[in-house]
């Protein structure tokens, strides 16, 4: 997993959603739509502190906004949290990782919506 983070003075992940092609160029739409993307990685992390069967649902009612986002790394940490190694130390790694791309994307969202 390729970790673009320590190239991102700011921590802000470059996103390579089209917003125009999800909202015509509305600004008020992509602000709210950028607001509900927030909204589901915050949903998303919080489930992963809590259980294995709601991130799993977690994961499944997010899927829009994880296909917008295609976000490589944070795919393959969604990937690898939803299969658990026995290797703890590979496992805390992957959630490290999983918050610190949760944290940088929400802040390339919130800069995108401003």
């Amino acid at each position: 997993m390729e970790n673009n983070s320590a190239h991102n003075v700011d921590n802000v992940r470059p996103l390579s959603v089209d917003f125009d092609l999800h909202t015509d160029g509305d600004m008020d739409f992509k602000k709210e739509l950028a607001g509900l993307m927030i909204d589901d990685i915050w949903e998303l992390n919080h489930a992963q502190h809590d259980s294995q069967e709601t991130f799993y649902k977690a994961c499944h009612k997010i899927k829009a906004t994880l296909e917008i986002l295609n976000d490589k790394d944070l795919n393959e940490v969604i990937s690898q949290l939803r299969s658990p190694e026995s290797d703890i130390a590979k496992q805390q790694e992957a959630i490290h990782m999983f918050d610190t791309l949760c944290e940088e994307l929400v802040k390339s969202l919130t800069r995108e919506a401003a």
